[in-house]
């Protein structure tokens, strides 16, 4: 069984059932993910975590990479968001 996903938004990761079954990081493409082996019998739970893409930048050396546009924010080009 795959959960098939378009256009998560950047960062995020993603829970079935408590347990994390994937990540994305960007805006533009699709994600699938193999949930079979935490899949039960009946309901499931899905969870969506989308995390700051400002507090990311802030965290990590992206926020230091050149070419931003002079109004936004440093490294923001680099992520794959829409």
């Amino acid at each position: 069984m795959v959960l098939h996903c378009d256009g998560l938004d950047t960062l995020a990761t993603v829970y079935v059932n408590g347990q994390k079954v994937g990540a994305a990081d960007n805006m533009h493409r699709t994600w699938e993910f193999d949930i079979k082996h935490v899949l039960k019998p009946g309901e499931n739970a899905l969870q969506i975590d989308f995390a700051s893409p400002l507090n990311y930048l802030e965290s990590s050396q992206l926020r230091n990479v050149g070419g931003s546009m002079k109004d936004a924010v440093q490294g923001y080009h680099v992520l794959r968001k829409g």
